[in-house]
C-alpha cells in the first residue's frame, strides 16, 4: 500500500503486475500514471506548485521540500496529514537526526588536573519529532 507520497516522475512510473497494489492519498506530477489496474483512492494528478524551493528534475540536498502554505499536498494525506517527506506518521527530520539525544559539542581536556579529575563539557540535543 502506497499512501501520502509525492511522485515527481515524468514518465515510466508503473509497469509489471499491478494486482493488489493500492495507492491512497498520493500526489502525482503526471496525469494519472496508474491507469485502471491498481486500486487507488483520493489521489491527485497533474499537481504542481508543491514545495517552498525545490529544483526541477533530480533531487538536490539544497532544495527545500517543505510544502508551501497553499500546496495541494497540505492536509491531503490519510487522516488529514500532509503528503511528502514531512508528513505522515514518521516525518523527515532535517539533518536526518534521531529523536534520541546526540552530542552537539564537547570539550575534552588532554589531561587531568592535580587531583586526577577531568573537567568534561558536553552539549547534547534531541530533535523534536
Amino acid at each position: 500500500r502506497f499512501e501520502n507520497n509525492i511522485y515527481m516522475t515524468s514518465g515510466g512510473f508503473w509497469s509489471g503486475n499491478n494486482a493488489g497494489v493500492q495507492f491512497y492519498n498520493n500526489i502525482f506530477k503526471e496525469t494519472d500514471p496508474l491507469g485502471a489496474s491498481p486500486m487507488y483512492l483520493n489521489n491527485k494528478f497533474s499537481i504542481t506548485n508543491l514545495f517552498v524551493d525545490a529544483p526541477e528534475g533530480a533531487f538536490s540536498y539544497e532544495g527545500n521540500y517543505r510544502l508551501k502554505s497553499d500546496s495541494p499536498a497540505k492536509n491531503a494525506g490519510f487522516d488529514g496529514k500532509d503528503c511528502g517527506i514531512y508528513g505522515g506518521a514518521n516525518p523527515y527530520k532535517d539533518g536526518a537526526l534521531p529523536v534520541n539525544p546526540h552530542i552537539r559539542a564537547k570539550v575534552l581536556p588532554a589531561q587531568t588536573d592535580a587531583q586526577g579529575k577531568i573537567n568534561v563539557q558536553v552539549t547534547v540535543a534531541a530533535q523534536n519529532n
